[in-house]
């Protein structure tokens, strides 16, 4: 759906997630049960998950040329992750070139009960340029 003053678009997808993570210990004398030899080792733990996503992006604008506007996007899924969702949401001014943008991105997981990682989450500030050809 588009009008002057909004843009709305359905989508569906997959996203794919990685993640690794390592420990290393190295103890310089003995610790309780750690004596000699299980005094330093590593452990670490991987995932590689699969989910169908669907979701919903657009942006509002407003202004008198519209020229600000709103960018918003969401999805949710699930596959190999029990859940997983995304929201994006900010400002933006439209040049003639193309859209700087300030947003907000926030990004969930929640993986079954038998993996190394129980939860996932990200989120923090994006800064983007959008060049229109």
């Amino acid at each position: 759906m588009a009008t002057p003053e909004t843009n709305f678009d359905v989508l569906a997808g997959a996203r794919d997630i990685v993640l690794k993570q390592n420990l290393s210990w190295n103890f310089s004398a003995d610790i309780g049960p750690f004596v000699g030899a299980g005094r330093q080792g590593s452990s670490s733990a991987r995932i590689d998950k699969w989910d169908a996503i669907i979701g919903a992006k657009g942006r509002f604008a407003f202004g008198d040329r519209h020229e600000w506007f709103v960018p918003y996007y969401a999805d949710v899924g699930t596959g190999e992750s029990q859940l997983t969702w995304q929201a994006i949401w900010g400002i933006g001014y439209s040049f003639g070139w193309g859209d700087l943008v300030a947003a907000w991105r926030y990004i969930d997981y929640h993986f079954k009960s038998n993996n190394a990682f129980a939860d996932f989450s990200l989120n923090g500030p994006a800064f983007g340029a959008a060049f229109h050809w």
